[in-house]
């Protein structure tokens, strides 16, 4: 038994394919961080309402 080594030919490659380029790197990075903001936004408001209903005794004890 040899050892056999596969590979492509430098022919066979689509060298575009390789790379998004600068533009689509930027907008995937851009969109990313909005998703997280939006999702971090998002979930302040019922986290907000979950902590002032566990919190309505005392709430009450100072609103009348």
């Amino acid at each position: 038994m040899t050892n056999k080594w596969l590979e492509a030919h430098p022919k066979d490659v689509v060298w575009e394919n390789l790379d998004d380029g600068a533009a689509a790197d930027r907008r995937q990075f851009v969109i990313s961080w909005t998703v997280t903001v939006g999702l971090i936004v998002a979930w302040a408001f019922p986290v907000a309402f979950i902590g002032t209903l566990s919190n309505i005794t005392a709430l009450c004890g100072k609103v009348t």
